[in-house]
């Protein structure tokens, strides 16, 4: 190796790197001048990550230079067909583990040997993105709480049969979480309501916020059941386009053409660098690599810093970010609701990003780790509350199961009855969900209350049946959990995410 190298081998091999990659941002200029930065940077693949400058000397019988690609390492196909005074050449070094360090090392030693070089020189070039975390004990501690809770996740399909009770409800507070951050009045209980089809008395604007941000999260849920799935800079418009649609600033996805800013505070990048920003965003969403709540956290922090579109930033943020934990094997988001937890305590959600972004868009700036920390925190939460909900429904559903036996009803009544006790339900929405028609549906609810375990309630139209006497006095664990998962129902309006 030339005498210009060797401080790369060393600096790579004082590395330990444990799951995450490492951020290799060396620079060497002349002998014992490398240096290498000391934070995780999640997924680096973009094009770029890495630049390697190849000095080559001419030749009598030159030959073709040919790298094959290193899968392990991460590392991409090195080829040039023909002699070059001069040739500049790029490869990503992707480390999840210390074997794939020695193959990087022992990757970077050949390309340096080979006999066409006389200089090797690598450059820093990182991707413009929030992506540079520490693995302090206190995050490495939360995920392997949420390792623990999630190990038992199955496969993600549209609900599961024990969820289908929990679920109508789940997204009600999912919604009602999400634009409450952004200063919607309506409750989790009204939301249910127009969710379900019936009217409020509130202003047409949060009713349109509701209906949209519940489409988008129709559109992500499907897209995440795709087999075909693929992360696009044209879903992300159509999220946002979904969100907005109908709205003040409705510019149906399109990114933002002026300078902004956000609550006074926070400048986000130029809207010239937009489309490189999101070109290298959907790029490390693409990667794959990582742990899900540091994907899922990542994928909310660089929407909303990035700040793409004039308005709804926050909550199309919030859907990638769920959108994420599904590609990562999350079934139904909606049953975690991190909405309602960022909602009941806003000002320390506003507090860390912040904190995390600074006062303009300068990720090399500004480390990840407290949002992180913050975000992964949350996770953990409202997984453990989602763990002990799902865990108290197959109970209940059997208990519900004793008091009908003997009662001329079918299969589906328990799980009618779980749901309606959780909240009001309707024969269109229960029809769905269930995958009956809704005239069957609807003499099933008529049956229910005839024998007093629901009361209805409204016109025909739009009549909505709630629990009856019977169902009140059944001793079912589920309700009280759900209270605490709704979280609370009222906060303050806040400008800006």
């Amino acid at each position: 190796m030339r005498p210009e190298c060797k401080g790369i081998t060393a600096i790579c091999a004082s590395l330990s790197p444990t799951g995450a990659p490492w951020r290799l941002a060396t620079q060497c200029a002349g002998p014992g001048s490398s240096a290498i930065a000391g934070e995780r940077t999640a997924g680096l693949r973009p094009k770029g990550t890495a630049g390697c400058r190849l000095d080559c000397p001419p030749a009598r019988d030159p030959q073709p230079l040919e790298f094959a690609r290193s899968r392990s390492a991460g590392t991409r196909g090195i080829a040039n067909s023909r002699p070059l005074a001069s040739l500049t050449v790029r490869f990503v070094l992707n480390l999840r583990s210390p074997a794939d360090l020695v193959i990087a090392c022992k990757t970077i030693d050949k390309l340096a040997s080979l006999p066409q070089i006389n200089r090797l020189e690598f450059n820093r070039q990182m991707p413009e993105l929030h992506l540079s975390y520490r693995e302090t004990l206190r995050l490495l501690g939360l995920l392997a709480a949420w390792d623990a809770q999630s190990a038992a996740e199955g496969p993600i399909v549209r609900h599961r049969w024990t969820n289908i009770g929990l679920w109508p409800v789940a997204r009600s507070a999912t919604v009602a979480g999400s634009t409450g951050i952004e200063g919607n009045s309506l409750t989790a209980a009204q939301v249910d309501q127009v969710l379900g089809g019936g009217s409020v008395q509130a202003r047409s604007v949060d009713i349109r916020e509701v209906l949209n941000y519940n489409s988008a999260l129709d559109l992500a849920n499907a897209a995440a059941l795709r087999p075909d799935f693929e992360w696009s800079q044209e879903l992300l418009r159509r999220l946002n386009a979904t969100v907005m649609r109908g709205l003040e600033d409705d510019a149906r996805g399109e990114y933002r053409r002026q300078a902004v800013t956000v609550g006074g505070v926070f400048a986000p990048p130029e809207y010239q660098r937009l489309p490189a920003l999101m070109s290298q965003l959907v790029e490390w969403l693409r990667d794959g690599a990582g742990h899900p709540v540091i994907r899922a956290g990542l994928t909310h922090l660089n929407v909303v810093s990035i700040h793409p579109w004039l308005n709804g930033n926050g909550r199309t943020a919030r859907i990638a970010g769920s959108l994420m934990l599904m590609r990562c094997g999350i079934g139904a988001p909606e049953l975690l609701n991190v909405e309602s937890e960022i909602r009941a305590n806003i000002n320390r959600y506003v507090g860390v990003l912040q904190t995390t972004h600074g006062a303009t868009y300068n990720p090399e700036e500004h480390s990840a780790t407290e949002w992180l920390e913050y975000f992964a925190e949350i996770c953990v939460n409202r997984l453990e509350v989602r763990n002990r909900l799902t865990a108290a429904v197959p109970g209940d559903i059997g208990l519900l199961a004793m008091e009908l036996e003997g009662s001329p009803c079918s299969a589906e009544w328990p799980i009618i009855l779980l749901s309606a006790r959780l909240a009001p339900i309707r024969t269109t929405s229960m029809a769905g969900l269930l995958g009956l028609s809704p005239g069957r549906v609807r003499a099933v609810l008529a049956a229910m209350a005839a024998q007093g375990w629901l009361e209805p309630a409204g016109e025909r139209r739009g009549r909505r049946y709630g629990p009856g006497r019977r169902l009140m006095e059944l001793p079912l664990r589920t309700p009280e959990l759900m209270d605490r998962f709704r979280g609370h129902e009222t906060a303050a309006p806040q400008d800006g995410h």
